[in-house]
């Protein structure tokens, strides 16, 4: 053990230059990951408190025709909005909810916060 540790300690000091190019390109690597790391997770809070959890959990649908074929389908399938093929389109009377229910439009649905696990995490009321 003492013996690999005084062979170590000789290269070392044999090496100079070696094992201070090696010794910054180890701190400079874990410095960028930090700082990167850091950035990333910054701009994920910043973009979750601008938009808050609208953007997490709303569905918008858009009803038209396709424009191409898909798994053996020809093209100019009629897209039908979900609301509207369960009965709740924006003609058909509002559908009783239980109090605390999120309120939704005839073509999107919101989830109650904290519902879907792992999104808006830490962002509770």
């Amino acid at each position: 053990m003492l013996d690999g540790l005084q062979e170590i300690l000789f290269t070392l000091r044999q090496n100079k230059l070696r094992t201070v190019l090696t010794a910054f390109g180890v701190f400079w690597g874990i410095f960028m990951l930090v700082l990167l790391l850091g950035a990333g997770r910054g701009m994920q809070n910043g973009i979750y408190e601008d938009f808050g959890s609208d953007v997490l959990d709303f569905v918008i649908f858009w009803t038209g025709e396709t424009s191409l074929a898909y798994h053996g389908m020809a093209p100019g399938r009629r897209i039908i909005d979900p609301a509207a093929r369960c009965g709740r389109g924006p003609r058909s009377p509002p559908v009783a909810r239980p109090s605390g229910a999120p309120r939704g439009g005839p073509r999107g649905a919101r989830a109650p916060r904290g519902s879907r696990p792992g999104i808006g995490r830490g962002r509770r009321a």
